[in-house]
């Protein structure tokens, strides 16, 4: 299986913050290494997740606390208003936050963009790393996999989200240094949402931290 961490934004939403993890647990030496690949989308040239084949975990990045719960929000502020039209041709949005703007996405528009970027249509699994996207049947996650399933677009593809809040760099700000702490509350549902319906959802009582111990992980091989 190909493991891949992708930022969908048009601006370097995200970047810093897996850089900072790779120093981090590219030391790692429990045994528990896993290359992966990290990806940003570039709205000046397509076909970011060509290549990464079909057994493939895409971990896309972003805020689902942020606005609209059906908007899955960047993590660069921009505080005179972005561009909206760029060279890809996609469809941006952009919403404003207290005195900054930052990008977004509607269910529909992030596959777009993930078939722009060359997501193959048969990709095993796709994990929204965004806080509370999958909180209700009416929040991200849900009409994202409703978007994805629509008109055959990613059929087979499973699509999970998170319940509660994801904390990427606990670790960092209580320790100043990564990996000491959980990135998310394990108290918090994961579950698969597939054409808009929970499946299997991961409890607190179950292994919630060890199902997600591959974004520890990930971090021991990096490729870029």
């Amino acid at each position: 299986m190909n493991y891949v961490i992708y930022s969908p934004f048009p601006d370097d939403s995200f970047r810093d913050d897996m850089l900072w993890y790779a120093q981090a647990k590219l030391k790692r030496g429990d045994g528990k290494a896993k290359q992966y690949w990290v990806r940003y989308h570039n709205p000046e040239q397509k076909g970011a997740l060509l290549g990464l084949g079909t057994d493939i975990r895409l971990y896309v990045m972003g805020h689902g606390d942020l606005g609209d719960k059906t908007q899955l929000v960047s993590g660069t502020d921009h505080w005179d208003k972005p561009p909206v039209t760029l060279a890809s041709g996609l469809k941006y949005s952009r919403c404003m936050l207290k005195a900054y703007y930052r990008y977004f996405y509607t269910p529909d528009a992030l596959v777009d963009v993930l078939h722009w970027d060359g997501l193959q249509k048969y990709a095993l699994e796709v994990r929204l790393f965004a806080c509370i996207a999958a909180k209700d049947p009416d929040s991200f996650a849900y009409q994202f996999a409703r978007e994805m399933a629509k008109n055959g677009h990613y059929p087979g593809t499973r699509v999970y989200g998170y319940a509660g809040d994801l904390h990427f760099d606990r670790g960092r700000k209580l320790t100043n240094e990564y990996g000491k702490q959980d990135i998310f509350s394990a108290k918090k549902l994961m579950v698969e949402v597939t054409g808009g319906a929970t499946k299997n959802p991961m409890t607190a009582e179950e292994p919630v931290a060890d199902g997600f111990d591959d974004i520890l992980s990930m971090l021991a091989g990096l490729k870029t």
